[in-house]
């Protein structure tokens, strides 16, 4: 492993493992009611209406894969800011922070690692690292938010 770097939150979200940087954390709240929103992009769960302020957009990594989830009580929910207010990013599990690891730059070992990837969390990705625990991907919420284009999942269809 390499030396110190900046702190990273490590999580498994949409059955992978990733990272963020700490400071890009608002902070983490437990999930107790999701309200769903009809019509929404897949990646959308709901609305997380138990935060101390307005009801905060909650994104489920899973639902890019096609396996929608209902709200999930208990499950941790990891808060961003952006200038359109807070957004959520539904945990399935905590792994701890990481201060100690090495950015992974073979790009046949990159490649290989982000072929399973679903193409709109794969373009969310900016490295692949690994510390003692094993291998992890930092996941760019800004990036992820830029590329679901909620916009086309809105967009109705041609009328016949």
């Amino acid at each position: 492993m390499s030396g110190p770097n900046a702190p990273a939150l490590l999580f498994e979200a949409g059955g992978h493992r990733l990272a963020v940087f700490v400071p890009e954390v608002g902070r983490i709240v437990t999930e107790t009611r999701v309200l769903r929103v009809p019509f929404a992009h897949p990646a959308l769960a709901g609305l997380l209406d138990d935060t101390e302020t307005e009801p905060v957009p909650v994104f489920d990594l899973l639902g890019l894969a096609g396996a929608a989830r209902d709200s999930v009580p208990g499950a941790r929910v990891a808060l961003f800011d952006t200038d359109k207010g807070p957004v959520g990013l539904r945990l399935e599990r905590l792994l701890g922070t990481s201060a100690t690891y090495r950015i992974i730059t073979d790009a046949d070992e990159v490649g290989a690692a982000r072929a399973p990837l679903p193409d709109r969390l794969a373009s969310s990705v900016t490295a692949l690292a690994e510390d003692e625990r094993g291998r992890f991907f930092f996941f760019s919420p800004d990036a992820f938010l830029a590329r679901l284009d909620l916009s086309q999942a809105a967009r109705p269809g041609p009328v016949s």
